[in-house]
């Protein structure tokens, strides 16, 4: 119940009295709980979901910055393969310009040993048509040890030992 007070007022704007109303607010607050009631449901459905909502925009933020963080590594990684690719090709390139370098080293030893062959073979020719003028030396000939010859196997010179001796 609700009770209101009011003057009462007849002719003159003087109050002779006061007239109390009664109200049955019952209803009146039993739809009133109904209505708070609704509006809190309907407060709870949209913040449910809203909740889901701001709970998988987290996670949804999370994981981009993840994906940035994973990105950043990845360039990095992607510039280190970059450089360590450019050195490789310069000593790549470096290997190949002494590679040439040793071919062209090879090829002239080569000409050098071809230019020697056929300097040796020229001493022992000239060695050959010099040996039989040589007349062999005799003890009597004031050698001790009697007579030393100088003859040559297939018309190349006798080798000494390996120290370099010839």
């Amino acid at each position: 119940m609700e009770a209101t007070v009011r003057p009462y007022h007849v002719v003159a704007r003087v109050v002779e009295g006061a007239v109390v109303e009664l109200t049955d607010v019952t209803r009146l607050e039993v739809e009133r709980s109904a209505d708070l009631r609704t509006r809190q449901r309907t407060r709870e459905k949209r913040s449910s979901p809203n909740g889901r909502l701001l709970r998988a925009n987290e996670e949804l933020t999370a994981l981009v910055a993840e994906l940035r963080t994973s990105n950043e590594a990845m360039l990095l990684a992607s510039e280190d393969a970059q450089a360590t690719r450019e050195e490789v090709e310069t000593i790549n390139e470096e290997f190949q310009a002494t590679n040439e370098e040793l071919e062209t080293l090879n090829e002239e030893l080569t000409s050098s040993v071809e230019e020697l062959h056929v300097a040796n073979e020229d001493l022992a020719t000239r060695t050959n048509e010099l040996a039989p003028r040589r007349l062999p030396r005799t003890a009597e000939a004031g050698q001790p040890g009697g007579t030393r010859s100088h003859t040559f196997d297939s018309g190349q010179p006798r080798r000494r030992g390996r120290r370099g001796r010839s």
